[in-house]
């Protein structure tokens, strides 16, 4: 028993630490304002190669398993809801737009941070397991967010097109 504490000691301090990098990231994004959230939508939009997000869904198949996953919208009453879409609401759209962004960006630092702290210790014993751990808790939650949101950007779009004096600034759509 106290060869497999030695064994196992390390690897639990190193999966503390991943799971604190997804607390960490959290709070870096959960403080950015709708200005900073537009910047950075302008610097993670939608490539070429992406197919407008229809990528994913060709590589990965992501409408099957995009909702099964969870949504923290859903366990504080602080998060913007998604679960009650309101497709006609402009500045809805634009604010759900933006928790995309914020969304991706909470998982691609936690991402980032994690593969820090497995190059910290890369000698620790179940290091494949601790990289798949950072992989699964991430990676997909990145892919639904470059899904959705090029999809949610035509919707907006439209709606802006049509309808006359709606208050989103409209060169922040579309630049």
């Amino acid at each position: 028993m106290k060869d497999f504490l030695v064994f196992i000691k390390p690897s639990l301090q190193v999966f503390c630490s991943i799971v604190l990098t997804q607390f960490v990231a959290s709070l870096i994004v959960d403080h950015m304002n709708e200005r900073r959230l537009e910047r950075w939508r302008r610097i993670l939009h939608s490539h070429l190669w992406e197919k407008d997000g229809d990528v994913y869904q060709q590589f990965f198949d992501v409408k099957k398993w995009k909702d099964r996953l969870p949504e923290m919208g859903d366990t504080s009453p602080n998060q913007f809801r998604k679960t009650r879409m309101n497709k006609s609401d402009p500045m809805y759209l634009y604010i759900f737009i933006l928790e995309t962004v914020r969304a991706e960006m909470c998982h691609g630092i936690a991402f980032f941070l994690g593969i820090l702290v497995l190059m910290h210790e890369p000698y620790v014993p179940g290091l494949f397991f601790l990289l798949l751990y950072i992989v699964l808790m991430n990676i997909p939650f990145v892919i639904i967010q470059r899904f959705n949101r090029p999809r949610l950007e035509r919707l907006l779009e439209c709606i802006v097109k049509s309808h006359e004096g709606v208050l989103i600034p409209k060169e922040s759509l579309y630049t």
